[in-house]
């Protein structure tokens, strides 16, 4: 019977309704959370232990989890887990998960710059009993600015306000915009966390929109993106400009302005 159970544990991955068995022998399979934002949103762990294996996936998941590769594999010894991350967005990192009651405390050991920008150095995340939503859930109830970050977050390419013929204005583009009028703060939590976890283009448009907001903040946004060697495009009407994070953060602190993209004027 205990075996049984401990296979269905390690198949359900810890879902709702799965015995308390399960946390006894697997106590690190479940749902992990933390109010502590990442990339403008919760940092949420899906783990599953088998023995002294662990696996697991980072933030909300499309409905399909099976068919994804996981983003954690690691092994346990008592209650710490040494873990290698190879996140499904490109992420690399070594962490380190220790289990602390009914707390999970992550600790990251070592990482490369973009990921230590998206990634936590420490969280302590909390078990949830229920499943957590899947990604395409809390998108579509969102509203407002936390949808517009998301769209921006999801961006690839830098773009002006020219479009070629026949072609509308990208998501990611329109998303800054609508931002451009909503009367943002400096400091608001999802414009800096864009800032610092964002993906390239991301990071380039949240130094735009701080810019807008406030000079010397916007001054601060691209002096921290100066030695950022990302890639990306910038694309404006049917040109396509490779380029980097840093070359456009140092084209506009010395210029004030970035090929033809639209910015403020003081």
């Amino acid at each position: 019977m205990k075996t049984a159970a401990l296979l269905l544990c390690i198949l359900l991955g810890m879902s709702s309704g799965s015995p308390a068995y399960c946390a006894k022998k697997a106590p690190f399979s479940g749902n992990w959370i933390s109010k502590q934002y990442t990339n403008g949103r919760e940092f949420i762990l899906k783990l599953q232990q088998s023995g002294s294996d662990l696996i697991g996936w980072e933030g909300r998941l499309p409905a399909n989890t099976e068919s994804l590769n996981p983003d954690l594999k690691g092994t346990i010894k008592g209650k710490v887990a040494d873990v290698d991350v190879s996140h499904r967005r490109g992420y690399q990192a070594h962490v380190k998960l220790s289990l602390r009651g009914n707390r999970l405390v992550w600790q990251l050991l070592d990482s490369d710059a973009r990921s230590n920008r998206y990634f936590p150095l420490a969280s302590t995340l909390n078990r949830k009993d229920e499943d957590i939503a899947h990604d395409s859930a809390p998108i579509a109830a969102k509203t407002g600015d936390q949808l517009l970050f998301d769209l921006l977050e999801h961006t690839s390419n830098l773009e002006s306000d020219k479009t070629a013929e026949g072609e509308t204005a990208s998501a990611g583009y329109s998303a800054y915009k609508a931002l451009l009028a909503q009367n943002l703060k400096a400091d608001n939590p999802n414009l800096q966390a864009l800032l610092k976890s964002g993906n390239a283009a991301a990071r380039v448009y949240a130094a735009f929109l701080l810019w807008d907001i406030e000079q010397e903040a916007g001054k601060t946004a691209f002096q921290s993106l100066t030695n950022d060697a990302a890639s990306l495009n910038y694309k404006s009407g049917k040109e396509i400009v490779p380029t980097t994070v840093a070359i456009i953060a140092q084209a506009f602190l010395k210029t004030g302005a970035y090929l033809d993209f639209p910015s403020k004027k003081y």
